[in-house]
């Protein structure tokens, strides 16, 4: 019997959970209960096969699921290691609608991500002139104080503040303790396709990470660009080369990629995380 078929002796769940499996998108045993797993597992499904991104099994998606697991009959290797969810996201390679469109689902208290950066306020025009003052009595002038430099608006991340930020996460997301990139995320995080997890989550999955890639090596392609900033929060979007190894195995390529930024005390944190693999 296929794996796709939706067997009448196994639970409904189990079933679409052993579909997304065999296609490499559901990377735990099945459980038969629709937790965040599964409902991440069902977003990847919908997002490569052009579906409306609901993370619930909608008509449309089971008859893709079914067509995708009959087409594809290899049997699974379930003796490999699953990837984090880190790598899972920087392997992915999708298009610019569906990328946005998740950035735009994750954060809606910020502007758009392929908005412009906020121009600087515009002047406003000179008064019109004043007719002369009748003269008044000589008194002895004081120098006059060099004119302040114009602050910047209190509401805006200053881009040297947001390209140091990202340069400090890099550097210590390729040095070889994990705890260290840790520190950079707040207490909760929207995390890749995880959702809204706790920062123990987050430490989890870059544990794992690290002892899939023990060699790392991360750079910056252009300068990070601040997308939208408020004061207390701040959207910055950057490209990044990155090379991994773990003896003989390797992988590079250059993503995209967008941190949600929030001050805290006087220190940035990370309070939303993504990540997708460019196709140049």
């Amino acid at each position: 019997m296929a794996m796709a078929s939706v067997r009448a002796a196994e639970d409904p769940v189990s079933s679409v959970q052993r579909s997304l499996r065999h296609l490499g998108f559901y990377y735990a045993e099945p459980t038969g209960k629709v937790d965040e797993e599964t409902r991440s597992a069902i977003k990847r499904f919908q997002i490569r096969n052009d579906l409306k991104i609901t993370g619930e099994t909608d008509i449309e998606t089971l008859q893709a699921l079914t067509r995708a697991a009959a087409a594809n009959p290899r049997p699974i290797d379930t003796t490999a290691p699953a990837p984090s969810v880190r790598e899972r996201a920087a392997g992915t390679e999708i298009g610019d609608r569906e990328f946005l469109q998740t950035l735009r689902a994750s954060d809606d208290s910020h502007a758009p991500v392929d908005a412009p950066v906020r121009p600087a306020p515009i002047a406003e025009p000179p008064p019109p002139a004043q007719p002369p003052s009748p003269p008044q009595p000589r008194t002895v002038a004081r120098p006059a104080r060099p004119p302040s430099p114009p602050d910047r608006p209190s509401d805006e991340l200053p881009p040297a503040k947001a390209a140091g930020f990202v340069q400090n996460y890099l550097r210590a997301a390729q040095g070889p303790r994990p705890d260290e990139e840790i520190s950079f995320f707040a207490d909760h995080v929207d995390y890749f396709d995880s959702g809204r997890v706790p920062r123990r989550f987050v430490a989890q999955d870059q544990i794992s990470y690290y002892r899939r890639w023990p060699n790392r090596e991360f750079t910056l392609v252009g300068a990070p660009q601040v997308v939208s900033s408020d004061g207390h929060r701040a959207t910055v979007r950057f490209r990044m080369r990155y090379k991994v190894s773990n003896g003989p195995d390797r992988a590079s390529g250059i993503t995209e990629n967008v941190l949600r930024l929030q001050q805290e005390d006087d220190r940035l944190k990370i309070i939303g995380i993504q990540e997708r693999k460019t196709r140049d």
